[in-house]
């Protein structure tokens, strides 16, 4: 019985010493390998890389460094588009604000004006004294309202230029300082006059008969600037209605 194990445990030690030989032929080939072609870091670095659970490592850190930018690119997206309407709405409120302005300056020098029209074109009044001091007190009121006109319009012109793009906007706002300053123009005529009543009394009866005569374009000037007032504000809330819209 021993003879017959001999043999297979001979067929055994000698596959096992092929299989060692083979090992160790092949350990001497990685190390030759190594030896002529010593590996880089670059390729540590690579084979590193390959390993599950460094791909694992990095798959996480990666998810969250890009969810994490992504999140805070989006805030503050977010916030750049809030502040941009802010600043927006605030043009539309500035706008609104020079509406206003522009609305309160020209009525208030076309009212004083339609007063003293009132006074000196229409009815013809008595030349008394109450008459004269009613002219004056209304003369000075419509003095005060074109000072004010004259010295704020350029400054208003400024910020109109700034604000609104319609050129219509600008060409009627000058044609309306056009019309203030014809005006200007009658009421220096009649403060001029009415400066020393007494004086210049039988001008000032002249005056009537002259002014009288030319109400209709004291009247038409008048009408003019509340006309192409209320074309200029119709223009000017159109474009703030049009920005609000298109969120400009």
């Amino acid at each position: 019985m021993e003879d017959a194990e001999k043999p297979g445990n001979q067929d055994r030690e000698a596959l096992i010493k092929h299989i060692l030989e083979e090992l160790d032929r092949d350990a001497l080939a990685k190390e030759i390998i190594t030896r002529l072609h010593p590996p880089t870091k670059k390729n540590i670095f690579l084979d590193a890389l390959k390993h599950p659970v460094v791909l694992l490592i990095l798959g996480f850190a990666l998810t969250g460094i890009v969810g994490n930018w992504l999140a805070s690119f989006w805030q503050n997206r977010q916030w750049e588009r809030q502040q941009l309407r802010q600043i927006q709405l605030k043009d539309v409120e500035t706008k609104y604000a020079l509406i206003d302005e522009l609305t309160r300056y020209v009525e208030k020098n076309n009212v004083a004006g339609r007063d003293v029209y009132g006074s000196c074109c229409v009815g013809r009044p008595e030349l008394d004294e109450s008459s004269y001091k009613d002219t004056i007190t209304k003369l000075e009121v419509w003095g005060t309202a074109i000072d004010s006109w004259r010295s704020y319009s350029p400054i208003l012109e400024r910020k109109i230029t700034l604000y609104f793009r319609d050129p219509e906007i600008h060409k009627l706002f000058k044609e309306i300082r056009v019309i203030g300053l014809k005006l200007k123009d009658i009421y220096n005529s009649l403060k001029r006059l009415y400066k020393d009543p007494e004086k210049n009394r039988e001008e000032l009866e002249g005056l009537r008969d002259f002014m009288s005569a030319r109400h209709t374009e004291f009247d038409s000037r008048l009408g003019q600037e509340t006309t192409k007032l209320a074309d200029l504000i119709q223009i000017m809330n159109k474009e703030i209605q049009a920005d609000i819209k298109s969120g400009v």
